[in-house]
């Protein structure tokens, strides 16, 4: 009988870790995520931004202005992207989609700055 309750007691906490791991993974999962929609969020605002500045100042070329198309394309089909994957993407994805909208948003802030 003390053998039945030790084997018990040791599924039970192996139960609780593994429910604990999966917890904290899916919390992560949902903080990166959220992370990646502010992300897009804040590309969009600095190239709305740039677009601005280029207008308010008279600079808007033809060479920035397709530059600042191709970024709001390119944020697009991350935001498609996003939208058709997040439910069932794993963390290592979006991060990598997280670095990438990080990235361009300080290549945008810097281009903003000149």
């Amino acid at each position: 009988m003390q053998k039945f309750f030790w084997l018990l007691l040791a599924i039970i906490a192996l139960f609780a870790v593994s429910l604990a791991l999966r917890n904290r993974r899916d919390r992560r999962r949902q903080a990166t995520l959220r992370s990646t929609l502010d992300a897009a969020d804040a590309l969009e605002s600095e190239i709305r931004a740039a677009r601005s500045a280029l207008k308010a100042a008279d600079l808007g070329t033809a060479s920035a202005e397709e530059a600042l198309d191709s970024a709001m394309r390119d944020l697009l089909k991350q935001r498609l992207w996003l939208q058709s994957h997040a439910a069932t993407a794993n963390t290592e994805a979006l991060d990598r989609v997280l670095q990438g909208l990080q990235t361009a948003t300080r290549q945008m802030q810097q281009f903003s700055a000149r």
